[in-house]
């Protein structure tokens, strides 16, 4: 490389890093004056917790009179009376409840006076479930999934709602909370069961007289955040739950204020957002920017004179991989995603019986008695699991109507035999 040409290298860093000061040390923007968003519903961020699309939802809600925002003091912020043929209807949606004593005598007054409250949480705390029960409100079932209906036949949808939690696209092995009755001070007669989930008849969304008003309970809130309100039968069970309630002037708690954050994220602006990554750090620092700005210009020069290389590259020697398992997997997904069942399950089979043949060195070239019983004496699994295990095989071949249901379920068989095997 000619002198000509590393010095004009060398200008043009030169000019890159004029440039790059001209960015990173711009005029200092006047400081705005943070506003008050205490009052906002919901910022521009939004993610599966929020309540962005169920807020979009009563924004247009007739029965919705007016729309008010309250905090947690609800002593001071929550008005407790009573107009007469237009009620009014407090709403809490969140995961817990932690107000003070005087909040929930408030909540207690604004019902009693003849209002209407909805609450939809997973933990009811003591301070308000026991103004409601001797003791613990829920119990709960476990599963992957709940499905919910309303026992009023005005209200039944079509098809119940099934729901799921999901994490990393695969739905989430969960308790699911219900109302149990026996340690409410309302007489059962007086509690009205208005939705169920349908697998065990269990409620899951009640109406408790309370005074001349009434509490509206449901023990499920996830099913009106943004992750449920997406699915057309999450956003009509919303609709049909919220037409339980009259018609009036509403108010919202905005209990955590977190109505669409990013799990522990920021819900302020993207301009009032602080950075913390490393490199802003650096920058934020005059002495340790200089540095930085320093270290970078010495490598652009190291990069210009060492650019010529004094040895020929050495070529890297790949290892010989086995492909076909890899193959075999990508193929299997690609079905999988298509909901090409039967035509995943070949490749499924395959897998298994590679793993066996590599674990215990059994090969076959046909699935009969001799090798089932091979298999289950060195596995020290019963013969009757390894022969449900590829009869399902043998039926999901078989079948373009093998679902997926069917095909977690003998998931599971092999994964349990993967699990006990020796």
């Amino acid at each position: 490389m000619s002198n000509k040409v590393k010095i004009a290298i060398l200008g043009l860093a030169v000019i890159l890093l004029m440039v790059l000061f001209y960015f990173l040390y711009p005029a200092q923007p006047k400081k705005k004056v943070k506003e008050d968003t205490s009052k906002e519903l919901y910022t521009k961020f939004m993610n599966k917790d929020g309540l962005h699309i169920l807020k979009e939802m009563l924004d247009g809600y007739p029965k919705i009179d007016s729309m008010r925002f309250v905090h947690d003091n609800l002593d001071t912020s929550l008005n407790t009376s009573y107009t007469k043929g237009s009620p009014n209807v407090y709403l809490l949606i969140d995961s817990d409840i932690d107000i003070s004593p005087r909040s929930v005598d408030s909540l207690m007054a604004f019902v009693e006076n003849g209002n209407v409250a909805f609450i939809a949480l997973d933990q009811f705390t003591s301070i308000f479930s026991n103004r409601i029960s001797h003791s613990y409100m829920t119990n709960t079932v476990s599963g992957d999934r709940i499905s919910l209906d309303f026992t009023h036949p005005s209200f039944e949808m079509d098809m119940p709602y099934s729901f799921q939690i999901f994490q990393r696209d695969r739905a989430q092995y969960r308790s699911w909370n219900y109302f149990t009755f026996r340690n409410m001070f309302a007489e059962g007669n007086d509690i009205v069961t208005m939705g169920i989930e349908t697998y065990n008849d269990n409620p899951v969304f009640i109406k408790i007289p309370q005074g001349k008003g009434y509490f509206y309970l449901h023990c499920i809130p996830e099913v009106f955040y943004n992750e449920s309100m997406f699915a057309d039968d999450g956003f009509e069970y919303a609709q049909r739950v919220f037409s339980h309630f009259p018609k009036g002037n509403y108010f919202w708690h905005s209990h955590t204020n977190r109505w669409d954050e990013r799990y522990n994220e920021p819900t302020s602006p993207p301009e009032e957002m602080e950075k913390k990554s490393p490199i802003q750090y650096i920058l934020k620092d005059k002495y340790l920017r200089h540095s930085y700005l320093l270290l970078l210009f010495g490598l652009l020069v190291y990069v210009v004179f060492k650019i010529k290389r004094r040895q020929r590259i050495i070529p890297t020697v790949e290892p010989n991989t086995n492909s076909s398992l890899q193959f075999v997997d990508n193929v299997s997904l690609l079905y999988l995603k298509q909901d090409k069942h039967y035509k995943f399950i070949k490749h499924y089979e395959q897998s298994f019986i590679h793993f066996i043949k590599d674990k215990y060195y059994i090969s076959t070239s046909e699935i009969n008695k001799e090798y089932i019983e091979a298999v289950a004496m060195k596995s020290d699994i019963a013969e009757t699991d390894i022969t449900e295990i590829f009869n399902e095989f043998n039926r999901a071949k078989k079948s373009h109507t093998f679902s997926t249901e069917e095909l977690i379920d003998l998931h599971k068989k092999i994964e349990d035999f993967y699990k006990h095997c020796k």
